[in-house]
C-alpha cells in the first residue's frame, strides 16, 4: 500500500469508512435475499485503495467474498475491486491451509504424547474444513503447564524453533499467571503456533473452560459455552482494542456464540470478563447479533474511533512511533477510551514499571546477571520504571492531537 500524505489519509479513511457501512450491510444479509440497492451502488463507487484498506486492515476477504459471490454482487464491481479482493482472498486462503496442515501435525504428535489440546479463536475454524474459514495470523492452542512441556520439547525435537531466541520456553519456570510462551515456526513454510498455559485475558485454564472435541481429530478440541464467547470478546475489545468492530472478529464470535446451546445464547453476558468494559464489551456483542438477526450492526462511537485510528495507522500514522514504542498500536489508543477508563489505563501503565519484571520482558538483566544478580536485577527495575513513566507522559501529551485526528476522519464528508 502506497505511503499517503496526512491530510490524504483523513480522506482515504472518510471513504473506507462509507465502504465499510455498506459490506456491514453486505454481512447482516440474509442467505438469499439481495443487497440494499444503497449498499450495491456504494460497494461499486468505492476506489480501489478503499477496498485494498479495508481488506487489509478488517482481514475478511474470505467470509466478504463468498458473501458477494452468494449475493451475484462481485461479478458487477470494477474490476481493480475484483482483483483486490482476490488477491486479499487468496493470501488469507494460504495463511488457512498452513494452518491446517499445521494443525493435523500437531495432533499426531499430541495423540502420540497422549494430551489434549484446546485450539482457541481462528485456529478452531481452520480446523473444521465444514465451516467458512477467516484469516489468521497465528495458531492458540491451550494446555496444561505439564503438557505444553512436553508439546515443546517434541516439536523442538521434530524440527520447530523459536520465534525469538530471547524467548520464554515452555519448559522454563514461570510464574503460574503466566499467559503464553515464545511463539514457535514449523521447520517449513507457515505461521507461529502459541502454547498458552493460561488465557490471560480470560483468566482460564486448560482445565476451567468448556471444550468439545473437533471432528476428525484424536486429541484437538475447540472451546465452547459462554466463556468461549466472553474470550473472544475480551481479546478484540481490551486486549487488542484497535480490533473493536474488526469484520474478522465478528464473524469469529458469531462462530463462538453458534457453538452455544440456545439457553447460553439467551443469557450472554459479556460483562462477565471485565464489568469495568461492560459497555464496549456489550457494544461489540450486539454487533454480532444484530448480523444473526439479519439486521445491520451499528458502529457505537467507540467503535467507530477504533476503526477510524486502526485505518489511519494502516495507511501510516505513528509510522515512527510505532518502530520505536512497542505496542504503541495497543498503548495510543488509551486515549480515546471513555473519560473515567481512560484515567484507569494511564494510571496502570504508569504503575506497570513498579511491580517486578515479567518473564519474557526485554527489561530482564542479561549478562550482568550472572555476576551481579542483584545489581543487575535493580538497574533494569529502575530503568523500566523509567520507560513506563515516558510511555505514560508521551501517551496522554500526544492524547489530544491523536482524538483530533480521528474526530476529523469520522466527520460525514460535507
Amino acid at each position: 500500500m502506497r505511503r499517503v500524505s496526512s491530510d490524504a489519509r483523513i480522506a482515504r479513511v472518510r471513504e473506507t469508512l462509507a465502504l465499510r457501512d455498506a459490506v456491514l450491510g453486505v454481512f447482516a444479509a440474509p442467505a438469499g435475499v439481495p443487497l440494499d440497492d444503497g449498499d450495491v451502488a456504494r460497494l461499486r463507487a468505492a476506489p480501489v485503495e478503499s477496498w485494498r484498506l479495508l481488506l487489509k486492515a478488517e482481514c475478511c476477504a474470505l467470509p466478504l467474498a463468498a458473501r458477494l459471490r452468494a449475493s451475484g454482487v462481485i461479478t458487477s464491481l470494477p474490476a481493480p475491486s475484483q482483483g483486490a479482493i482476490t488477491e486479499a482472498q487468496l493470501a488469507e486462503t494460504q495463511r488457512v491451509m498452513a494452518a491446517r496442515s499445521q494443525l493435523r501435525e500437531l495432533d499426531v504428535v499430541a495423540s502420540a504424547l497422549r494430551i489434549e489440546v484446546v485450539v482457541l479463536k481462528g485456529g478452531a475454524i481452520a480446523a473444521d474444513a465444514s465451516k467458512q474459514p477467516i484469516d489468521l495470523g497465528d495458531v492458540d492452542l491451550l494446555l496444561t503447564p505439564d503438557a505444553a512441556a512436553r508439546m515443546w520439547r517434541r516439536l523442538l525435537e521434530d524440527g520447530w524453533r523459536m520465534k525469538s531466541a530471547d524467548g520464554i520456553a515452555a519448559t522454563d519456570e514461570v510464574a503460574l499467571e503466566f499467559n503464553h510462551f515464545n511463539p514457535l515456526l514449523p521447520p517449513r513454510d507457515g505461521i507461529p503456533v502459541e502454547l498458552h498455559q493460561r488465557v490471560q485475558y480470560g483468566r482460564a485454564t486448560a482445565h476451567a473452560i468448556a471444550t468439545r472435541p473437533l471432528a476428525g481429530y484424536q486429541a484437538l478440541h475447540r472451546a465452547i459455552g459462554e466463556s468461549s464467547v466472553v474470550l473472544a470478546l475480551e481479546h478484540s475489545v481490551i486486549h487488542h482494542p484497535h480490533r473493536r468492530g474488526h469484520l474478522r472478529d465478528l464473524v469469529l464470535i458469531a462462530d463462538a456464540i453458534a457453538e452455544c446451546t440456545p439457553e447460553i445464547r439467551e443469557r450472554l453476558d459479556p460483562s462477565r470478563g471485565d464489568p469495568r468494559y461492560a459497555i464496549e464489551l456489550r457494544d461489540m456483542l450486539d454487533q454480532v447479533l444484530a448480523i444473526g438477526r439479519g439486521e445491520r450492526p451499528t458502529d457505537s462511537p467507540s467503535i467507530r474511533l477504533a476503526v477510524a485510528r486502526k485505518y489511519l495507522v494502516v495507511l501510516g500514522d505513528d509510522r515512527r512511533l510505532s518502530a520505536r514504542v512497542p505496542g504503541w498500536w495497543d498503548l495510543s489508543h488509551v486515549a480515546l477510551e471513555r473519560g473515567s477508563l481512560r484515567r484507569t489505563r494511564y494510571a496502570q501503565m504508569a504503575r506497570a514499571g513498579l511491580g517486578p519484571i515479567p518473564p519474557g520482558s526485554t527489561f530482564r538483566a542479561g549478562a550482568l546477571a550472572a555476576r551481579a544478580p542483584r545489581l543487575a536485577n535493580a538497574a533494569m527495575r529502575v530503568i523500566r520504571a523509567g520507560y513506563w513513566v515516558a510511555v505514560t507522559a508521551l501517551s496522554i501529551a500526544l492524547g489530544p492531537r491523536l482524538r483530533r485526528r480521528v474526530n476529523a476522519a469520522i466527520e460525514p464528508i460535507r
